[in-house]
């Protein structure tokens, strides 16, 4: 379903959200439980027990089995050394400021992570600066983008390269690898009022052509139908290696959160910023909930056996009151989306 990223790392405290977001800092499996971005924790060694009493239990007693097999944290926090640094220099208003007080900050830990984002595109960081500030949905974006890509992109999760994200309006400006450390010394030398006239600057021309071009009129063709089903009778039909491929990982997928994830996009476009949003949030919540995310969890991360035994087991099993209820089903025990 990709869940709105920018929404929970925002939300996380003191600055860590930030951190995380530009840094890509790797956690470790406790810290998730420390920042409050796991429920429950437990030690590798008592993964199996857990999975078999979760396979177990029904829906309403998920909560309880995890309860009954947490296991106590390992201390401390492997960030709360450096908890004052991240604080001081991630709450910066600008990337640029963030590596200025990181570059004063005279640490090794803030000098590794001065390095790594002065290797980082510029523009994507200040593009996840913004993200991590407005917090945006998915939904909203993807769904006007034109040539149904919105749907293309959102269902089957396909990535994109640097120069597509231009070609799709997605960015604003287009420079190659080659040129980036001079855009960045250019960045850092500017003021606010000036960035766009920076970026203009240093723009380079674009790959032709764009990398989903020679598909266009078959993502056009097959993501336009009015259902997950007939995309993908559309996409048997079309006899294609792309095609095919689609069709596979698509095949793979929870049949419940493809369909979910159609409606989202379907009704996105006449729908307000605020309303995406929410409608969104109240999706990513309940198929959370479902027991959906944990199976995927387990297919592919805890068994690695990659053959999820999703509920339903078909898109013909999914139900319009199924997919209702995960998009106005009111939110309990969670607190409201304040704007």
């Amino acid at each position: 379903l990709a869940p709105s990223l920018s929404y929970f790392l925002s939300r996380l405290p003191q600055c860590y959200g930030m951190f995380l977001g530009l840094t890509g800092h790797r956690l470790r499996g406790a810290d998730l439980k420390h920042l409050g971005i796991a429920t429950h924790y437990t030690e590798s060694a008592g993964l199996a027990a857990l999975r078999e009493a979760i396979l177990a239990s029904d829906t309403s007693s998920i909560l309880a089995t995890l309860d009954g097999h947490e296991t106590q944290l390992p201390a401390p926090f492997s960030l709360q050394p450096h908890a004052d640094l991240i604080q001081h220099c991630f709450s910066a208003d600008t990337v640029q400021e963030i590596m200025v007080r990181l570059g004063e900050s005279g640490t090794e830990f803030a000098d590794k992570l001065l390095k790594t984002l002065s290797r980082m595109s510029p523009r994507s960081l200040v593009i996840t600066h913004k993200l991590l500030t407005l917090a945006p949905s998915l939904s909203y974006f993807l769904s006007r983008l034109p040539q149904c890509y919105g749907m293309f992109l959102g269902l089957t999760g396909h990535r994109l390269r640097g120069a597509d994200l231009k070609h799709l309006g997605i960015a604003t400006h287009y420079t190659e690898s080659a040129g980036l450390a001079a855009l960045r010394e250019a960045i850092l030398a500017s003021d606010t009022s000036s960035i766009l006239a920076t970026l203009d600057g240093h723009e380079t021309q674009l790959p032709a052509p764009f990398s989903l071009q020679p598909h266009a009129d078959l993502i056009q063709h097959c993501f336009s139908a009015d259902t997950v089903q007939e995309i993908m009778v559309r996409l048997g039909e079309s006899g294609t290696e792309f095609a095919d491929k689609l069709l596979k990982t698509l095949s793979r997928m929870s049949p419940r959160s493809l369909v979910i994830t159609h409606k989202l996009l379907t009704l996105a476009p006449s729908l307000s910023y605020q309303a995406c949003f929410e409608m969104e949030f109240t999706a990513a919540r309940e198929v959370v909930a479902s027991g959906e995310f944990t199976e995927g969890v387990r297919a592919l991360l805890v068994d690695k056996d990659n053959a999820p035994r999703w509920n339903p087991a078909s898109l013909a099993e999914v139900t319009e009151e199924m997919v209702e209820k995960y998009l106005t089903n009111p939110a309990k025990d969670w607190e409201p989306l304040q704007f």
